[in-house]
């Protein structure tokens, strides 16, 4: 166990989000994430949708609670499932 002499957020998360600003990282705070795009060729994830804005990105991390994460992918499995039903139904049409 280690302890510090301060808050955790002024002794460990300030000094990481400076550190990551003065390496590009942007923060956007206070708008929530809709859905993701993943790149075909990496499946990475390679853009963030806040409602209608889209982002291009190279890594996303998300600050949020554990629900608010998994609502994300529970909307995102149900409409990916959901296009996949799509495609088998209308391909068994063909």
């Amino acid at each position: 166990m280690m302890l510090c002499r301060g808050s955790v957020r002024e002794k460990i998360f300030d000094p990481w989000k400076v550190l990551l600003k003065s390496k590009g990282c942007e923060f956007r705070k206070g708008r929530g994430v809709t859905d993701f795009f993943f790149s075909e060729e990496t499946g990475c994830v390679s853009e963030v949708v806040f409602g209608n804005d889209r982002i291009k990105v190279d890594a996303v991390i998300l600050g949020g609670g554990v629900s608010a994460c998994q609502d994300i992918v529970r909307r995102r499995f149900v409409y990916r499932n959901l296009i996949q039903l799509n495609e088998r139904f209308f391909s068994n049409l063909k």
